[in-house]
């Protein structure tokens, strides 16, 4: 019920905000897919995510197309259309390249590794986990490269490989405890 009350309320704001303040507009867009992606309109939500994503794309809104791409992602892959997943992913990839932004080349990275974990592509998985690893540790970001070598241990165990898994798993803990 919350989530009709938001919904409603996010309709309002678009409606009196489009065409007149982008921002907002944008802003509705993207929660009004958010809403309906919790409520399982996945397709709906693709709609509203892609309608922002012009806008975002329009004022040059670089985080804001980036976090809406990863959640078109999701959503084709809640869909069960990991082939649009992936082309969301990849089509990010290259954009964020394009713009010198390593962490959302890492992100993107990270999340073709979930997918293709999901679908049991182990080794492309790992190839993906260990792309994003590497950007990861260049920014020495801490935090998700102890998250990433967690999943590529994760992945080993999946394939039986439990010493290469052992020392995944090592890895991890030895680079978490780094956290301050």
């Amino acid at each position: 019920e919350k989530y009709n009350e938001a919904l409603e309320k996010y309709e309002s704001a678009r409606t009196i905000s489009e065409g007149q303040d982008t921002l907002v507009w944008m802003d509705a867009l993207t929660n009004i897919g958010s809403i309906n992606n919790r409520l399982g309109n996945f397709q709906e939500s693709i709609d509203y995510y892609q309608e922002s994503l012009v806008l975002q794309q329009a004022i040059g809104n670089e985080k804001a197309q980036f976090a809406i791409l990863s959640n078109i992602g999701l959503a084709n892959s809640q869909l069960d259309d990991q082939d649009g997943a992936l082309q969301t992913y990849l089509d990010a990839i290259e954009r964020a390249k394009a713009m010198e932004l390593p962490a959302w080349i890492a992100h993107f990275q990270s999340k073709i590794g979930t997918l293709y974990y999901s679908k049991g592509y182990y080794s492309q998985s790992i190839a993906a986990y260990q792309d994003a690893l590497v950007i990861r540790d260049s920014m020495q970001n801490t935090r998700m490269v102890a998250q990433l070598l967690f999943r590529i241990g994760r992945i080993h165990m999946q394939s039986e490989d439990e010493a290469l898994a052992l020392d995944y798993f090592n890895r991890s803990l030895e680079t978490y405890q780094q956290i301050d």
